[in-house]
């Protein structure tokens, strides 16, 4: 046969259903993106990070419907109310029997914490079976989210293997897995934290940015805040990084206007709601009287003192909320500054000491699973969370060693986008030092970047022992 007349016989033949060639042109991508060692390692950590946090939470579950009276209650609490249609509210309910000042059917307005994290957990409540296994199937989710983050900014501002690298250390960090069966904001903000670096990497730093990127990275940030509000810090890193890597600050104005204009959508509207319902224009939290007298009064020694919080708040014993948590909050503010003030080398003495704080140890998760419940039982023994708890403090201090030992190995050839990844930690760890308390607990949000610091330090060293096959 001819060829014109095989030709004209193909051409004659129908062609593939426009839904099969869209499945077959998936499937192609699929393969051609397979085909990359770099995807494949990847899947591979992903599924590590996966059945890690599946076997823990399948294994421990402190559950804040048992009893007990932590933080993983307000959040349920006032989650479950947010579902209910009652607004964002103090869930008395769950708090009453603490002590008189609210009743078991009272829920006032409240702004004590920020709304982002009991909105997410009203949404997730909403679908069909059991809350906190929705909750924690978000925290595991958030998790792997995380570990693409990681990969995405070692990559980014490295290259793959440092990316990689990054990525399993976080698969396997002892204490970000341990928070997956907890209530709390510490994953979720985390992953949201890294989310926002990322976006920031891939949007702007190749002279590529918009006003419209902007714009939405500060929605994406405004998300951050709304969940918790010290995360706004990230946003001015990035506005910082900006700066560094175009070297003028003029024409990085209408940029920085644009990412501020997107936190605001965000912040206008909660602040409008707390001048609403707690007659006051409260742009943050009324929590943060709370925090900052525990770091700012004669006993204070770098460490959380319940104590003087409480003393506080029995000042305003015959207050009524909402009025009572703006009453707390303004003294407390107050009374911070002002010991500061007069006591400035004072301050300047418990700086290390807040900062010691921050970073020693890691076993913040451990402590919040083994809250007891309402029986006295604990979700995790006292033996087992010894265990754990040594294997968490030697894992994430050999990362912090690795993370500063590698830094003569790849610091010449860094540049002003890598503030994206030092910003943070510096202005995170300031923040502690200077202004609040510390625990293991806080500094969860950083675990990620010395990730990314160490697999980029491991990075550079595979580089220099095997430069060929690098």
């Amino acid at each position: 046969m001819r060829t014109d007349q095989r030709a004209g016989i193909a051409s004659g033949l129908p062609e593939a259903p426009a839904g099969r060639q869209h499945v077959l042109d998936w499937l192609a991508t699929a393969r051609g993106l397979w085909a990359s060692a770099d995807v494949r390692w990847l899947t591979a950590i992903l599924v590590v990070a996966l059945i890690v946090r599946i076997a823990w939470v399948a294994t421990v579950q402190p559950d804040p419907r048992d009893g007990r009276f932590d933080d993983t209650v307000w959040y349920y609490g006032t989650a479950q109310h947010l579902l209910d249609g009652d607004g964002y509210v103090f869930p008395g309910d769950a708090f009453c029997e603490l002590g008189p000042g609210i009743g078991c059917d009272e829920h006032p307005p409240t702004a004590l914490w920020a709304p982002g994290y009991s909105a997410v957990l009203a949404a997730m409540f909403a679908l069909p079976g059991d809350d906190i296994a929705a909750a924690r199937a978000l925290n595991v989710v958030a998790g792997l989210a995380l570990v693409l983050g990681v990969y995405y900014l070692g990559r980014r501002l490295f290259d793959a293997r440092a990316g990689l690298i990054a990525a399993g250390i976080v698969a396997l960090f002892p204490s970000l897995a341990f928070f997956s069966s907890l209530v709390l904001t510490e994953t979720l903000f985390a992953a949201l934290a890294v989310g926002l670096l990322c976006l920031a990497a891939a949007w702007t730093l190749d002279h590529n940015g918009t006003l419209l990127r902007a714009l939405c990275l500060g929605l994406a940030a405004g998300v951050v805040a709304m969940v918790r509000p010290e995360g706004i810090v990230f946003a001015g890193i990035i506005v910082v990084t900006w700066i560094a890597v175009y070297r003028s600050w003029r024409t990085e104005l209408p940029y920085a206007a644009a990412l501020a204009a997107g936190i605001l959508v965000f912040v206008i509207p909660w602040t409008v709601r707390n001048a609403v319902q707690l007659d006051a224009p409260v742009a943050g939290t009324t929590g943060l009287g709370l925090v900052l007298i525990q770091a700012h009064h004669p006993a204070a020694d770098a460490y959380p003192e319940f104590f003087i919080a409480s003393e506080l708040t029995d000042r305003f014993a015959d207050v009524e909320r909402p009025e009572k948590e703006l009453r707390i909050n303004n003294t407390g503010v107050r009374e911070s500054i002002e010991y500061a003030v007069e006591h400035p080398w004072r301050e300047l003495g418990l700086v290390p000491d807040r900062f010691a704080a921050f970073y020693r140890g890691d076993r913040g998760a451990i402590v919040w699973n083994q809250v007891e419940d309402g029986g006295d039982r604990k979700a995790l023994s006292s033996d087992w969370a010894e265990r754990w708890g040594v294997l968490s403090d030697v894992y994430y201090y050999a990362v912090l060693a690795i993370a500063v030992l590698a830094l003569p190995l790849w610091v010449r050839r860094s540049g002003a986008k890598h503030l994206l990844i030092w910003g943070p930690l510096a202005a995170y760890s300031a923040m502690w030092a200077f202004l609040f308390v510390g625990e293991p607990r806080y500094h969860l949000p950083v675990l990620p970047l010395f990730a990314v610091l160490a697999g980029i330090g491991l990075a550079a060293l595979w580089q220099r022992a095997a430069p060929e096959r690098s």
